[in-house]
């Protein structure tokens, strides 16, 4: 399941962000199609993970951008659809 859902994400038009929060989504499916956890902990694991790339590689930018709740979501409908 988890690499049918990675192929077909994969031919979808989506920004290198929305790729690797569905990754993320596709990743704590269950092999019964189940989310394994709550939206809450995708979105703080995410924004975890973006914290510490950031600290990781000293952006000059400024921060990137954390994930929304609409975000996690969105990307939600995007790999059940």
């Amino acid at each position: 399941l988890t690499d049918h859902l990675r192929e077909q994400i994969g031919m979808l038009d989506l920004s290198p962000r929305d790729r690797l929060l569905a990754d993320e989504v596709i990743g704590n499916i269950d092999e019964d199609g189940f989310l394994r956890c709550t939206l809450e902990e995708l979105l703080e694991a995410m924004n975890e993970f973006v914290r510490r790339m950031a600290e990781e590689h000293e952006l000059d930018e400024g921060p990137l951008p954390l994930f929304s709740m609409a975000d996690v979501e969105r990307m939600l409908t995007v790999v059940q659809g």
